[in-house]
């Protein structure tokens, strides 16, 4: 069956059309002569807009990249984040409405890695170079100026080809066919279906010499919101979730698999901040279900900054294990001459 954005008849036939010229669109964008900088860059990106689980393999890779001796950067356009055009590093002093939800995901987790944001990437990873010996480009498949050494492309485990179509019909940023630019695909699956990945393989359009990962997304730490002191347990724990990711069904069903009884919930868009007055409909929501609590993503912890909230909440985080993916990404560098610690001269060249 094939995958719409919108779940409206009347606009999935108006999206139609508009498909056909974003793919027009596409095919007329200039070829970008790319600026390679002096440490390698490994993108992770996509080519599906949004859910697929490329934040939690960034997070992860970071830490299994530094158990290998690596020093890693993360740079990110820093989507929403009013710091964005001028460019920043992210830490402690800024917030989501800064630098964006997902970056201050990442420095969370990953407070010991350098993680820049800019819409000019390559001026992100300029900066990022003075500190690490190898930069993660989160998102960047799509960004063609910036050279990268390792291009990757994440893809959900339950995904077809036959079933996926270009924005704003569908969920594609660009045709499958994409997919031939990339050194390695990774398959990622959700905790609730296991038996995702290889069944899916065959329908996407995949060069001889790129690589093939299909990795389990599993759930991580459960605890409690800043400022909440219940017991976070939630088996057989009454739940109102509320969220604003791209696929908020997912999240749900990761709940039931972590055993919780989902009473309620309160979803917006993807990216949406959440109003003194959605926490009020999500208290009142918390009264009526009685001994119930309210639980949240990492992303959305992150985009409200963990501010004090009205009600006791949860935190789940959901985990990726990446050290055979970490691995070959470390034996393919030292294969073209990059070694942990090892920076070259401070240059900047432009290749072909």
């Amino acid at each position: 069956m094939t995958r719409y954005l919108f779940r409206s008849k009347i606009l999935q036939v108006l999206s139609h059309p508009l498909s056909w010229i974003y793919e027009g669109a596409l095919k007329m964008k200039p070829h970008q002569r790319a600026i390679k900088l002096h440490v390698p860059i490994i993108s992770v990106g996509n080519i599906h807009s949004g859910g697929v689980g490329k934040t939690p393999l960034v997070i992860a890779l970071v830490k299994t990249l530094h158990t290998l001796g690596w020093t890693p950067c993360v740079v990110s356009r820093g989507y929403k984040g009013r710091l964005s055009k001028q460019g920043a590093r992210v830490d402690s002093t800024v917030t989501a409405k800064d630098v964006g939800d997902e970056p201050c995901e990442i420095h969370r987790a990953c407070p010991d890695a350098g993680v820049f944001i800019g819409a000019d990437r390559v001026l992100a990873a300029q900066r990022a170079s003075a500190i690490g010996d190898i930069i993660i480009l989160d998102d960047g498949f799509q960004h063609k100026k910036l050279a990268r050494d390792i291009d990757m492309v994440v893809l959900p485990a339950d995904s077809s080809s036959h079933e996926e179509r270009l924005l704003p019909l569908g969920r594609l940023r660009e045709p499958a066919s994409a997919l031939l630019r990339a050194d390695a695909i990774i398959f990622i699956a959700e905790p609730q279906h296991e038996d995702q990945g290889e069944a899916t393989l065959a329908s996407w359009p995949i060069k001889g010499d790129s690589r093939i990962f299909c990795i389990q997304k599993n759930i991580g730490k459960i605890h409690a919101y800043k400022g909440t002191v219940e017991p976070v347990a939630l088996l057989g724990r009454k739940v109102v979730a509320f969220s604003a990711i791209a696929q908020p069904e997912r999240f749900l069903e990761t709940l039931e698999l972590a055993g919780a009884e989902v009473v309620d919930a309160v979803l917006k868009r993807d990216h949406a901040s959440f109003t003194e007055n959605d926490l009020k409909v999500i208290s009142k929501l918390l009264r009526l279900h009685d001994n119930a609590i309210g639980v949240t993503t990492a992303k959305d912890a992150a985009r409200l900054d963990h501010a004090p909230l009205p009600f006791s909440a949860a935190i789940v985080e959901t985990e990726i294990q990446c050290d055979e993916l970490a691995d070959f990404i470390h034996k393919k560098l030292e294969r073209l001459g990059y070694k942990p610690g090892l920076i070259g001269p401070k240059h900047i060249k432009r290749i072909k």
